[in-house]
């Protein structure tokens, strides 16, 4: 896992990657921070290419100079954590925006890594502030190079005099059509947008939303696709605070929704939004895979006063855990089916009684949790363990900690204290009849920029082990069954290949997916132990196309495939 250090060594404003390697039983086995000491770095997502191939996505501000040149990060480690060479920082020539500020990221293939982000102009000293003018970006980068080989910004227009421009793209996840893009957009609605992973162009682009009250905005943070094509998105809705006075505007975050898309990000006609009530402050941060049906959904809570027991309030925030089904009834209505809600409560806080603002301005304010860092994980072995990590205070140091939670797949922990949450806290939202609320079409505007490297090589290590939360485990025994595709080009067939996990004789379906999320045709539908050796394809255009694998229960990786 990576993660950031604030303040290393008492520098102000010196934030440090944090790259960690923890084995099934919570103990550290290596951990060591990479800092450029005039930098400002956060770690905005990581990787592994092969076992002993890594790389870390991270922020580059300057600390004396920030707005002025700042750029994205692209370390390259080895499976201890040793830099293998020197960073890479990708730099705007743009002379109208040359900032580029990372939030998300995704690993296409083993060679092709998606960054998304916001851009900026030359501005120093106010580039955090929600008044900025902003371009959000998805940026493409060749792992085995090193190389920008593309970028693709969203601009919904500037700022007015004392408005904000909130066009920021915080995560990326493949579906069938594409790659989904959340986050949000200048007018204050969520960005709910499909691209083509080969054009960056869009597929399909549907803004969601509209904040019901001056100085609020939404921001989406996942999807999620189940068997029918149907989409989920996972939205937060925040206010716009000003911690010292205006210009400097920051997110906080309120509540969270989940809204129901058709496959062209269409919302359904009907009752197509579950609104969690605002009065918890909870936030929504990611959501994993659980089965074919159910899905785990991850994020924070403040003021929760719901239950007894311990509270959480502005300087004790913690962590939760939910477990649910969405389903799209008669075409038309969102369906949410609560499993379990679980918040796990911490005597210790994530912070002092100047949390609300010290705890979401930490590095910057986009480490705001009303942004979108993946923090949950599901193994799918036989334990089917859920994995978390979310800040904790240390008393001893007198700063943020990282807690690393284990449970299994009902959130159930031992010593720690869990208690439900409100398993009745949302409420439904219709579509008007107009459709505006929730229908409200973007436009992209398209730039040609050029990225320059500026290689460095910077070493530090750190042992925070004392620091280090561990909590009762269970043990892994088994891995995630993955498949792999080839040739890719492919002309008239195409080979998919398992990986040794898949020991059990499930049901297969492999089905093969045009760029629009269509189905072309089914490639193969059987038992898995008799997969052939080669899947034959219909004629089909040349381009891009998507092929999805179900194995069993399992929906695996959706992977791309160029037909010649």
């Amino acid at each position: 896992m990576a993660g950031s250090l604030f303040e290393l060594g008492g520098v102000p404003g010196d934030g440090a990657v944090q790259w960690m390697y923890v084995d099934n039983t919570g103990t550290t086995v290596q951990t060591k921070v990479i800092n450029d000491p005039a930098y400002d770095e956060h770690a905005v997502g990581a990787g592994f290419i092969t076992q002993n191939d890594a790389y870390i996505v991270a922020t580059h501000t300057s600390i004396s100079s920030p707005g002025i040149s700042d750029g994205i990060e692209v370390l390259r480690i080895d499976g201890s954590g040793t830099l293998q060479s020197s960073s890479r920082i990708l730099n705007s020539t743009d002379p109208a925006y040359t900032n580029l500020f990372p939030i998300g990221m995704l690993q296409y293939s083993s060679t092709e890594l998606f960054i998304c982000g916001y851009a900026t102009p030359y501005q120093p000293y106010t580039w955090s502030s929600l008044t900025t003018d902003k371009q959000a970006f998805v940026l493409k980068y060749d792992l085995s190079s090193n190389t920008v080989t593309g970028i693709h910004f969203i601009d919904g227009g500037s700022p007015v005099p004392g408005g904000v421009d909130l066009d920021i793209a915080a995560r990326m996840k493949m579906v069938s059509s594409g790659i989904w893009v959340g986050g949000s957009v200048f007018g204050g609605e969520m960005m709910n947008r499909i691209i083509d992973p080969g054009t960056l162009n869009d597929v399909y682009s549907v803004s969601l939303g509209t904040p019901s009250m001056p100085g609020k905005y939404e921001s989406s943070y996942d999807v999620s696709e189940n068997q029918y094509g149907d989409l989920f998105v996972f939205g937060n809705n925040c206010y716009i605070d000003d911690y010292n006075t205006a210009p400097y505007k920051y997110p906080r975050p309120l509540s969270m929704h989940i809204t129901a898309v058709d496959p062209s990000l269409n919302p359904y006609p009907g009752r197509n939004r579950a609104q969690y009530n605002s009065v918890d402050l909870v936030w929504g941060v990611n959501t994993v895979e659980d089965n074919g049906s159910r899905l785990i959904l991850s994020g924070m809570q403040a003021n929760r006063v719901c239950n007894s027991g311990l509270p959480t309030t502005p300087d004790n925030i913690n962590p939760f855990l939910t477990q649910m089904r969405l389903q799209v009834i008669g075409g038309s209505d969102i369906s949410v089916n609560t499993y379990f809600w679980k918040t796990i409560l911490s005597n210790e806080g994530t912070g002092n009684s100047a949390l609300s603002i010290s705890y979401l301005r930490l590095g910057n304010p986009w480490s705001n949790l009303a942004l979108a860092p993946v923090t949950t994980v599901n193994d799918k072995g036989s334990t089917n363990d859920i994995m978390l990590t979310c800040p904790v205070w240390n008393s001893i140091a007198g700063l943020l900690s990282m807690k690393w939670i284990r449970t299994d797949n009902n959130g159930e922990l031992a010593n720690c204290k869990w208690e439900n949450a409100c398993a009745t806290n949302y409420v439904y939202f219709n579509v008007p009849p107009n459709g505006v609320q929730t229908n409200t079409a973007t436009t992209a505007q398209d730039y040609t920029n050029t990225f320059t490297d500026d290689p460095y090589r910077a070493d530090y290590e750190f042992d925070c082990s004392k620091y280090f939360r561990t909590a009762g485990v269970t043990t892994i025994t088994g891995k995630p069954v993955t498949a792999s595709l080839s040739p890719n080009p492919a002309t008239d067939y195409i080979q998919v290949q398992l990986s040794s996990d898949a020991t059990e004789d499930k049901q297969l379906d492999i089905k093969l997916i045009d760029v629009t999320g269509k189905q072309i045709g089914v490639l193969y539908s059987g038992h898995s132990n008799a997969l052939p050796a080669r899947l034959n394809l219909p004629q089909l255009a040349p381009g891009l196309y998507f092929v999805n694998i179900q194995y069993g229960n399992d929906k695996l990786k959706t992977m791309s495939v160029s037909i010649k």
